[in-house]
């Protein structure tokens, strides 16, 4: 670090102890440059709280963890790396300290002062001497180039580009650093050797030269890597380096397809079917690796290329899912299919995977139909792998992961409630239904019609259809959000499978703003839900309404007394049908065969959410728990996923990324079990849960014992 410290001295400066850096950073002053040195001792600390020793760091690095992260990088704006650095050691910053670093809430609290302008995050800059790449400094992803020194690294993505407008921190980490001053490289080298050059006009070829040690100084035996085609005595450890480095690519980059054929890493093809919000995450994830070759294949073109267009290894491909020729070729040229399509079309490709012998992965709920192709998959050696987006997905790995740590702690699940909902962020409410939409709204209205099954005290509740909204509660949990809560689907199946026979109660349902069933519920009394097919032209809203009330020559007072006698005096209710324009003059959109078309067309035009506006998800699992000793304890999972602005929402974020991260496993042989495959087992959800993590989504437990709630 001579260098370094050689032309930092020519600036205005002052060399301060590490443990001085959050001073100067928030009250030094702005006309002095701060550097600080620091050793070991100030950047690792035993985990037992004893005292740091060179030589017992030495012999047990693993026993030691890294302080740097918390003391000085928060307080250093350019950090120039020369440590040498090997595992089991901790590394001074790894990817998940960038998260921290970089990320929201960790702005400079410089001095605000005229011509200083405030920076993302104080951070600015890393040169890493050593191009020690995934080293000391883990988010070293690849060497730097003299062509192009400098490039950003992104701690969200975990990915470095060239894009200088974008946030993220500068990084310099050129290989062959002295090439860039070849000339002065040059005279310095050769000033330092002409004092040795006599010792070289007497060494013989006949043995290794640092053997010699009549004909060499020490200085020159000790630059000497390679003699006579063999590593000198302290360079042999360049070997096991080696052999190490190509162990680990060999594991990495080689395993066996699905076709039984042995493939390397920069074979890894991806099909991408639909190009939709929750693609984008899928293929910023995936692209990270330069290993990974992308087709993402769709009917909308436009989109298609859009999105091919922002990543590497990515090509659009145009696309209609119908034409099972072209489809059964585009499988057949890829080694993993990734379905983003309706849930619907997924047994037909799963069939042509099957036939193909490629994987599959998608983020929907594994249906009868698939399930029926589950065991021919699992015969020819195929991951049908479903449920690994946000839910199902996310709420399977934290539920089960909540479940093995009661278990270990031998308590028994006597109940569980697990809740989640996609919405759009508390200040993006003010309409009817509290909601917006993010895609196209048939789905939410036909979910609406569903019926529901669960457990509640060994009972089975059955919700029919058309009354699962009517049968929403207050859901007090995260009370800050003004929710509510009603049941979804067949709760009662995962009692097995998620192996919790225990258990009492097992409810899983969906959370909304309140107010949105009451809403919802209007709208189906109505008869706006009605999917049969009929002549609609010519009929304006507030004409239908009439007509769905029986008499279409009723007048506005007549229509309204209506409202309020099926409505049962609920004014908000009545509100919903007024604020929604439903009782205007307006037609009705052309081209649409039935009421629930015509709804949808009107929510669709009305209530999508907006570029410019968020979302946010909100889940929570409640697992009631019996101790040992009798004590009854209430333990919470809880995970709010913020969007943001101008970037991915909340819902593409939390079912594309870990469709991401389940594709990578795939690809990387870590997906042992064959056929149709759930996140169900630890050697999956365990990773995911990790990797989500340093994507920023991670949930916060809390434990509530019966015993706080008595007097």
């Amino acid at each position: 670090d001579l260098g370094a410290r050689s032309v930092f001295e020519h600036l205005p400066h002052e060399y301060i102890d590490p443990l001085d850096m959050q001073e100067a950073a928030m009250n030094g002053d702005p006309g002095v440059c701060y550097a600080t040195v620091p050793s070991r001792s100030n950047a690792m600390m035993r985990v037992d709280g004893k005292p740091y020793s060179p030589e017992d760091y030495a012999a047990n690095g693993e026993l030691y963890t890294n302080i740097f992260s918390e003391k000085v990088a928060p307080y250093t704006t350019c950090l120039i790396n020369g440590m040498y650095w090997e595992a089991p050691a901790p590394r001074i910053l790894d990817d998940a300290d960038a998260v921290r670093l970089f990320g929201k809430g960790s702005q400079a609290k410089n001095n605000i002062m005229r011509g200083i302008p405030q920076i993302p995050h104080k951070m600015l800059a890393k040169a890493d001497i050593t191009c020690d790449i995934g080293g000391s400094i883990e988010f070293s992803k690849e060497p730097t180039t003299v062509g192009s020194p400098f490039q950003l690294y992104d701690p969200k993505t975990r990915t470095v580009h060239n894009d200088f407008s974008r946030d993220g921190v500068v990084v310099m980490s050129i290989d062959n650093l002295p090439c860039q001053l070849p000339r002065e490289a040059t005279e310095y080298f050769g000033n330092c050797l002409m004092p040795h050059i006599h010792d070289f006009l007497h060494v013989t070829h006949d043995r290794p030269i640092v053997s010699q040690k009549s004909a060499t100084s020490p200085c020159i035996s000790r630059a000497v890597i390679t003699s006579r085609g063999e590593l000198a005595p302290d360079y042999k450890y360049i070997q096991t380096l080696r052999e190490e480095r190509d162990l680990i690519k060999m594991t990495a980059t080689r395993t066996k397809s699905s076709s039984g054929k042995e493939w390397r890493a920069d074979n890894k093809r991806v099909l991408l079917l639909g190009s939709g919000m929750v693609a984008e995450p899928v293929v910023e994830y995936l692209t990270r690796s330069a290993a990974v070759k992308i087709t993402v294949a769709s009917n909308d073109e436009g989109q298609a290329t859009s999105l091919a267009g922002k990543y590497r290894n990515t090509v659009p491909q145009l696309l209609d899912i119908a034409d099972r020729h072209t489809l059964k070729e585009e499988i057949g040229k890829h080694d993993l299919v990734i379905s983003l399509l309706p849930h619907t079309m997924h047994p037909f490709i799963a069939e042509l995977c099957v036939d193909a012998r490629r994987n599959m992965l998608t983020a929907s709920y594994a249906s009868d139909q698939l399930r029926k192709i589950a065991d021919r998959a699992a015969q020819k050696g195929i991951i049908m792998m479903n449920e690994v987006g946000l839910d199902p997905g996310i709420d399977h790995l934290l539920a089960m992961n909540l479940f093995d740590d009661i278990k270990r702690e031998n308590g028994t699940i006597e109940s569980f409630e697990s809740f989640c909902g996609g919405l759009p962020a508390p200040q993006y409410t003010n309409n009817p239904l509290r909601y917006k939409f993010t895609w196209f709204p048939r789905g939410v209205l036909m979910n609406a019609l569903a019926e529901a099954k669960y457990l509640r005290n060994d009972k089975l509740v059955h919700i029919k259809s058309g009354e699962l909204t009517s049968s929403a509660e207050p859901f007090e949990v995260l009370p800050g959000f003004n929710l509510e809560c009603y049941p979804n689907r067949d709760s009662t199946v995962y009692k097995e499978a998620y192996g919790i026979e225990s258990a009492h109660t097992v409810l899983r349902g969906t959370l909304r703003y309140r107010g949105y069933s009451s809403a919802m519920d209007s709208l189906i009394k109505l008869g706006l839900f009605n999917v049969k097919e009929r002549d609609l032209s010519g009929l304006t809203w507030n004409a239908l309404i009439k007509e769905l009330l029986g008499n279409r020559n009723l007048s506005n007072a007549e229509l309204k007394s209506k409202l309020v006698t099926l409505f049962k005096g609920d004014k908000n209710k009545f509100a919903t049908i007024k604020r929604l324009g439903l009782l205007d003059s307006a037609p009705l959109p052309s081209n649409v065969n039935s009421v629930m078309d015509a709804l949808v067309e009107k929510l669709a035009s009305s209530l999508m959410m907006p570029e410019g506006e968020t979302d946010v998800i909100i889940m929570n699992h409640s697992v009631g728990v019996r101790l040992p000793s009798g004590k009854c304890e209430t333990h919470r999972s809880n995970l709010v996923v913020y969007g943001e602005e101008g970037g991915w929402s909340a819902m593409s974020k939390t079912v594309g990324l870990p469709v991401g991260i389940a594709a990578e496993m795939i690809m990387n042989g870590e997906i042992k079990e064959r056929g149709l495959v759930l996140p169900f087992s630890k050697d999956i959800y365990e990773p995911m849960i990790k990797k989500l993590a340093l994507e920023g989504i991670e949930e916060r437990r809390e434990v509530e014992s019966a015993d706080e709630l008595d007097f």
